[in-house]
């Protein structure tokens, strides 16, 4: 029962809430145009997040501020130095030398570290850390590299398609951080900064379409046959210190955990995850074939499905709000 106070309040509550709904016709006249839904992956997968999040960025196009200053925490920024070093060196690139990689570094810091003189310091702490990450995933990379016997053909990679879906042209554009190539077959890998892993689950409710749409994409372009679509994660090993335990019946001698350990199990582990289409063990010496292994084809049909269905719903009206963890930094 509510309290005789609660009662007052509620009675006198002048609060409208909103209806989170468009029109048909009003979600068309906001995203389509000419019969062409542009999209990209992201902008699908935030959907399938978040309605509201959706229309609040992409039909509103919110944006939310960016600090240029904190450079080490831009995720594009190792993706740069990476693709910059392929570039000048390709697969050779994880055996640049330290004053090498230092350079990458410091031309990437040029613009802030001349418009803001007073946080010079700040900076440096900043690039002495990137160094250190950068060093141990090129140490990982290297070994990586030695292993797998594809070539890097394109970084950056842009592609755009357009797909048929009866009630609109969805047009999708986006870029591929890296597609490696053999004569016959291809590999696509995306850098994450953190550790990421592809679920089955959250592709059939889309939330995770990003590997599948890259290598649909690719191969409508480029005609040759997928054997994966792979995320490289780009964070060092963290582990748990656990606490000694203070039962004196605890035979056990503590274990420390050593930074020097750690680093050393992050460059020896495989640095892939992702999708498996074919026998990856051709082309990477210590690759594995693990249970997940599918049709690339069977999934294609998949993500038309999944695809067809997010943009029913867009079409539709559909911006209700998804209160899922980390879904939206917008409400």
């Amino acid at each position: 029962d509510l309290s005789p106070l609660a009662k007052i309040v509620l009675e006198n509550d002048k609060t409208v809430r909103p209806d989170f709904s468009l029109t048909s016709q009003q979600a068309k006249d906001l995203l389509v145009d000419k019969g062409v839904l542009s999209s990209s992956v992201s902008a699908l997968q935030t959907y399938a997040q978040c309605p509201l999040h959706y229309f609040l960025q992409y039909g509103l196009r919110l944006q939310t501020p960016t600090d240029w200053t904190d450079v080490a925490q831009r995720g594009s920024l190792l993706h740069k130095i990476l693709e910059r070093a392929a570039d000048d060196h390709n697969k050779q690139y994880a055996k640049i030398s330290d004053q090498q990689l230092q350079t990458y570094i410091d031309q990437e810091f040029e613009f802030v570290w001349t418009l803001w003189p007073h946080r010079q310091f700040e900076f440096m702490l900043q690039k002495k850390d990137l160094f250190h990450t950068l060093k141990l995933i090129f140490q990982r990379l290297s070994q990586f590299e030695d292993m797998w016997h594809m070539n890097i053909d394109q970084q950056e990679y842009e592609y755009n398609a357009d797909i048929d879906l009866g009630n609109c042209i969805l047009h999708m554009h986006g870029f591929i951080d890296r597609l490696d190539v053999s004569a016959s077959s291809f590999a696509i890998f995306d850098y994450k900064s953190g550790n990421k892993e592809w679920k089955q689950k959250e592709f059939e409710t889309g939330k995770a379409l990003q590997l599948a749409t890259y290598a649909i994409c690719a191969q409508e372009e480029i005609g040759k046959e997928p054997v994966g679509s792979f995320y490289i994660s780009l964070k060092p090993t963290i582990k748990e210190q656990k606490a000694i335990n203070p039962n004196r019946n605890n035979k056990k001698d503590p274990v420390e955990i050593e930074e020097e350990d750690l680093n050393e199990e992050f460059i020896h582990q495989i640095p892939y995850t992702g999708i498996y289409y074919s026998d990856i063990t051709i082309y990477d010496d210590k690759g594995k074939n693990p249970k997940n292994g599918q049709s690339f084809y069977q999934q294609k049909e998949d993500w038309h499905t999944i695809v067809s269905s997010l943009v029913d719903d867009i079409l539709s009206g559909n911006i209700a709000p998804n209160h899922e963890a980390d879904a939206c930094t917008y409400c």
